[in-house]
């Protein structure tokens, strides 16, 4: 027999001496760390609904959920460790040194760490992406559109994004633009306009809405409305006040205005000035306003 053979066989003979003096403590170690990891991600998930029942912030509720969750990893990596026979005094060592390092870190390099605009429960804009944030990893951001899908962005994507969060602060600006037409009432349909925002009840006092012609175009005259609202109500309430002003300015025979183009015609050729003139293909001239 050779040398070789002889000694695969001496360590597998080694191996299974081992495993008849160990293998049940190995055992035993890798069941209490499967079930004390299903069992930690199991209460974290009652812990994380328990305080959401409460109403509690949510990135409070993810804060302690984590911390409850990296607690509950340690305590069962050292029941396994124990389990394969090594010292407390060794597991208490290892384990108070992995966190003193941990923390060193954190603090040495949180100066230096990217910080994402913005926290769970926060609608944001990333790119042509809208809608609220549901969960932040290391790597990912889960957001939930409004259509109802469930989207995962790189964080790394989003940093280098400009991102736009609507709960950055507590209240937003409506912003609404009505074009009524040159034969209609301004001075009414301001008034109009001041009357609906009034009789809002989620529009704040502070400050006060404002109504004010905005521009002259072409076509029409340019009114704006603007009221500050809490950010949770501004969806509801700006389509709230598009359909109240419609239906407003029809009942106070307000005509709001669209593109249209007027065309006279005429018999024979009067001079006119500031008008384009042309001829049909009957004779007839007519002007177009341009």
């Amino acid at each position: 027999m050779s040398k070789g053979l002889t000694s695969e066989i001496a360590k597998f003979k080694e191996f299974g001496e081992l495993m008849t003096q160990h293998g049940q403590d190995v055992i035993l170690a890798l069941i209490i760390l499967v079930v004390g990891l299903i069992a930690a991600k199991f209460l974290g998930r009652i812990l994380r609904l328990g305080l959401q029942r409460l109403s509690v912030n949510d990135t409070l509720v993810s804060m302690v959920t984590n911390i409850f969750y990296v607690l509950l990893l340690l305590l069962v990596v050292t029941a396994a460790l124990h389990r394969l026979g090594i010292k407390n005094s060794v597991l208490f060592t290892v384990v108070g040194g992995a966190t003193l390092v941990a923390v060193v870190l954190i603090i040495l390099f949180r100066p230096y760490m990217p910080h994402l605009p913005y926290k769970m429960g926060n609608m944001i804009k990333a790119g042509d992406l809208l809608g609220r944030v549901e969960a932040i990893d290391f790597f990912h951001t889960r957001l939930k559109t409004f259509d109802g899908k469930t989207v995962f962005i790189p964080n790394h994507m989003i940093l280098k994004e400009p991102i736009t969060n609507y709960h950055f602060t507590d209240t937003r600006q409506i912003k609404l633009v009505v074009g009524i037409s040159y034969r209609s009432d301004l001075l009414k349909a301001k008034k109009v306009l001041a009357e609906i925002l009034a009789q809002e009840p989620r529009i704040s006092d502070k400050p006060p809405a404002r109504v004010y012609v905005l521009n002259l175009t072409e076509n029409c005259v340019e009114i704006t409305a603007r009221a500050w609202v809490r950010n949770v109500d501004y969806w509801r309430t700006r389509c709230d006040l598009l359909e109240i002003i419609k239906l407003r300015l029809d009942q106070e025979n307000i005509i709001i205005a669209f593109s249209q183009r007027d065309i006279h015609l005429y018999q024979g050729a009067p001079e006119i000035s500031g008008e384009a003139m042309l001829e049909n293909p009957i004779g007839k001239r007519y002007s177009v306003n341009l």
